[in-house]
């Protein structure tokens, strides 16, 4: 309509300029109008019809000022004008276009007037070409998107799946796309990366396997820290030594284990770049002590980080200090009756072997310090036959009670001259024991012996037995002085004395309370002791019913 407007307007202008003698505005509307098929209106700038090409000339004057229609009055603003109304004229809805026009020098105005249902026609023509052109640019489409889906999409979503389970970790799956272009090399590629990633990925975890078991299968505690201090790697050992439960991975080292030597020493070797090694004690959860040494990790020449190794030498220290305590225990052992034997031999030779009643005393201190010596030689000989991997024990089934009253009666005038008495407490049916008659004797007699030693004047020895299950259970009670708290577990070592002065009994080497030990433990039994001090102490070993 806008194209048509302006082939309208220039029409009018050349018709104007061709007839410029005699104007006739009517006739120009009507050739105009009749040329293009539309209804051509011309008024001047007050409204007045000067021409159009649906109303004879004559009855122009007779037609409505037409300066008020819609789109006179927005090509008086605009220079166009449209509108869509009901025309009286024609008895349909019209479409309107107006256009500004110059009309010898004065200002007038052009009009196109076509029905609704002509543009309707011509819009649906248009329509059904466009239609006709967009199915068939879709189907061609179509058919071009189903050729590249084959030649390329599918080829590449067949690649793309098969990238994305191997990145999801399913290092066999292939690509299967068979083609001899550039998306057939790219699958091919793809695959072979896949094959190879596989093989490195399996040695891979075969070494990682090999690694953890091994990391984990030591003996000694192992932890791994990075140049933050953040854990990497923590064995298994470790997590016992310090109980730690809770996954330790990524976290400060302080975090898990609170003990800040451990975590100085790991920031210095970092810091430093030093390798250390030292002796740390530890109280949770039990009282340790540890060796630990750090050394750096480097990668590419730069500090990454930290390994450090813990070894528990607690029972190693344990172990020299109760060396230490034998030596210097035994060497005192040794030494007083040598040297009582050595004064008393030289006091002899220098002429009180000519005093015959001073020489037979000297003799017999003697003769009582070598026997000493003999008997805490053959004590010592004992324990080590007791200790021996090769030890065969020949066991036999017998009854507790009547070794009991035995020791009872070996130890009965010792007893009374104290004033202690002596008590045993056993069922009549009580199941027989396995252990040979010498060793339970000699346990019995070193217990009761113990007990008569360190008891109080008036005091009292009692013997019980029961049955626990498979095993026998023997207590022996006194009312002695007791054993110190500090000093219970060290009792059954040998030459450990409780009194530090090392006061001398009379007849001791100072191994029975270890000589038993070895006999029970020898025996598959067990023996503990519970003391008060002031209240008395009591021994319970239990061995296996025969």
């Amino acid at each position: 309509m806008l194209r048509e407007i302006n082939l309208a307007r220039t029409f009018v202008d050349n018709s104007i300029k061709l007839k410029s003698d005699s104007v006739d505005l009517d006739s120009i509307a009507d050739e105009a109008g009749a040329s293009l098929g539309r209804r051509i209106t011309i008024i001047n700038d007050e409204g007045l019809v000067l021409g159009d090409s649906n109303i004879n000339k004559d009855k122009l004057k007779n037609l409505e000022n037409y300066i008020n229609r819609p789109e006179f009055l927005d090509a008086i603003k605009n220079e166009y004008g449209v509108s869509v109304r009901f025309s009286n004229l024609a008895k349909e809805d019209m479409y309107f276009i107006a256009h500004t026009l110059t009309i010898n020098d004065q200002k007038c105005y052009i009009r196109l007037a076509a029905s609704i249902s002509s543009l309707d026609s011509y819009s649906s023509f248009n329509e059904k070409i466009i239609n006709f052109l967009l199915v068939s640019a879709f189907s061609l489409t179509v058919i071009i998107c189903v050729i590249i889906y084959k030649l390329v999409t599918k080829p590449m979503h067949e690649i793309m799946l098969a990238a994305k389970e191997i990145t999801d970790g399913n290092y066999k799956r292939q690509a299967k796309v068979v083609s001899n272009d550039e998306i057939g090399d790219l699958a091919n590629f793809i695959n072979k990366a896949s094959k190879s990633f596989s093989r490195k990925i399996e040695d891979f975890t075969y070494s990682k396997s090999q690694f953890e078991a091994i990391f984990h299968s030591m003996s000694e505690g192992t932890i791994v820290v990075d140049k933050t201090g953040n854990i990497l790697l923590m064995n298994l050992e470790l997590r016992k030594l310090f109980n730690i439960k809770d996954n330790p991975i990524d976290k400060k080292l302080l975090e898990v284990i609170r003990n800040t030597e451990i975590q100085e020493m790991s920031d210095s070797v970092i810091s430093s770049n030093i390798f250390d090694s030292k002796e740390i004690t530890i109280i949770i959860p039990n009282e340790k002590i540890l060796l630990v040494s750090a050394a750096p990790i480097m990668r590419h020449e730069k500090m990454d980080g930290c390994v450090m190794v813990f070894h528990d030498i607690t029972e190693l220290r344990r172990l020299e200090n109760i060396r230490k305590d034998f030596v210097a225990n035994v060497s005192h052992e040794l030494r007083t009756p040598l040297t009582s034997i050595k004064g008393y031999t030289e006091t002899l030779l220098d002429g009180a072997i000519n005093d015959k009643a001073n020489a037979s005393d000297f003799l017999k201190i003697i003769s009582d310090d070598a026997n000493h010596l003999v008997e805490m030689v053959d004590d010592l000989l004992e324990i080590s036959r007791l200790e021996s991997d090769n030890l065969t024990l020949e066991s036999s089934s017998i009854d507790i009670e009547p070794v009991i009253e035995t020791v009872f009666k070996s130890l009965k005038k010792e007893a009374a001259n104290r004033n202690i008495s002596l008590r045993k407490t056993v069922p009549t049916n009580l199941p027989k024991i396995k252990i040979d008659e010498v060793s339970i004797y000699q346990v019995l007699l070193n217990l009761i012996t113990n007990a008569l030693k360190y008891n109080i004047e008036g005091g009292s020895i009692s013997i019980s037995a029961i049955e626990e299950g498979n095993d026998i259970q023997i207590n022996v009670t006194d009312t002695g002085i007791g054993i110190p708290k500090n000093d219970i577990s060290r009792i059954f070592e040998r030459f450990y004395r409780v009194d530090k002065g090392r006061t001398k009994n009379p007849g001791s080497t100072g191994l029975g309370l270890s000589i038993v030990k070895h006999i029970i433990l020898a025996n598959k039994g067990g023996i503990s002791v519970q003391s008060e001090l002031g209240k008395g102490t009591t021994f319970t070993f239990i061995l296996p019913k025969a």
